[in-house]
């Protein structure tokens, strides 16, 4: 069920120019989600929990290093397989013929509030304005129950706690300014100035159009490479903002947070990091088109266009590593996001040229 509101206002404040502020809501409730249907279940891993206790003379015989099960050794799928497998007295599902079952139910929520402004103006004949900007926020406990984001995980952490699967939404942005603009330039013929001989021929039919976006980056989740919470998962870890960042090899391709934030919690539980908890770099671009038209005769005219994208050539890096077992590349982005074609988004230019007769 999905439940959609607004409010808003729109308001001319002078000759050209138009406000319109609008603020909206949606609530989603019982959303498709995948879980584990062939999950650890709690009672017999609390079993298992209880019977490497120390002193237990039945712990023992078991092909560990030193021929007992711990806490280390009831993990991933050894919850499914250990008793098969000689590390573990019996497994922690009740039948270990699926291993992470797809199952899809519709046990998810979501909730999102947004502020959206809009300016248009226009400023003189042959020139417009318009800018679109909005401040918002989504959270949910799951963003899309086929495809996970990257760096992200399908299932939950704890099909049995999916509260805690509850954070920033995988597609949430916060703040995003997105500005459009259109201008004739007023020379050349037709025009009052540099209008006459050749002079106005050269500078009639120019004009300049482009997209500039700004927004914050998307929200990524932070894993550790241990099952510490015994769900048959990696699981999310510790954070402690007030600990002391550690130096990284390559300060300028840091847009993540510091690895020295984050450690991997103890057994028996999962981290207290909450899912999507940072944001990866955001988008400054701007993309700018320059035209000109020229009228040969009565029944022809050419179009000369040049379109210039990400005109400053700024790199926009995808998300950083994710994993805090990886101390090279966590917290660091090693690559750049793509085009929908699948093309860099370093500067390209393009030229094209039309006949309309």
């Amino acid at each position: 069920m999905n439940q959609n509101w607004m409010l808003g206002v729109q308001h001319q404040l002078g000759a050209g120019l138009l406000l319109e502020i609008n603020y909206v809501a949606s609530k989603g409730t019982r959303l498709l989600r995948v879980i584990d249907g062939n999950a650890p279940k709690p009672a017999l891993v609390a079993q298992l929990e209880a019977f490497w206790v120390p002193n237990n003379p039945a712990n023992q015989g078991f092909r560990t290093p030193t021929g007992q099960c711990d806490q280390s050794t009831l993990q991933f799928g050894n919850l499914w397989f250990g008793a098969e497998s000689g590390f573990l007295p019996f497994d922690a599902v009740n039948n270990n013929a699926f291993f992470h079952t797809d199952s899809f139910s519709g046990v998810a929520a979501s909730i999102y509030h947004a502020l959206q402004a809009n300016v248009t103006k226009r400023m003189a004949p042959g020139m417009s304005f318009q800018a679109a900007y909005t401040w918002g926020h989504a959270i949910d406990n799951s963003s899309d129950p086929l495809v996970p984001t990257q760096g992200g995980q399908p299932f939950p952490r704890n099909s049995f706690d999916l509260h805690a699967e509850r954070g920033n939404s995988d597609f949430d942005v916060r703040q995003r300014l997105a500005i459009n603009y259109v201008w004739d330039l007023p020379v050349g013929r037709g025009h009052a100035h540099l209008s006459e001989n050749g002079i106005g021929k050269v500078l009639e039919g120019w004009q300049i159009a482009g997209i500039t976006t700004f927004a914050m980056g998307l929200p990524f989740d932070i894993l550790t490479d241990t099952d510490t919470a015994h769900t048959g998962f990696f699981q999310r870890p510790d954070y402690n903002p007030s600990a002391t960042p550690v130096l990284v090899a390559g300060p300028r391709l840091q847009t993540g947070p510091h690895l020295g934030f984050f450690s991997v919690p103890p057994f028996g539980r999962g981290g207290n990091l909450a899912r999507n908890r940072f944001y990866g770099p955001g988008i400054n671009n701007w993309d700018v088109v320059l035209q000109k038209s020229t009228q040969i005769s009565e029944r022809l005219r050419v179009e000369f266009r040049t379109e210039l994208y990400n005109v400053f050539n700024r790199t926009q890096f995808n998300q950083p590593g994710n994993f805090i077992s990886d101390p090279g590349t966590f917290g660091q982005s090693t690559g750049e996001v793509r085009r929908p074609d699948e093309t860099s988004v370093a500067r390209q230019i393009q030229f094209g040229l039309r006949f309309k007769f």
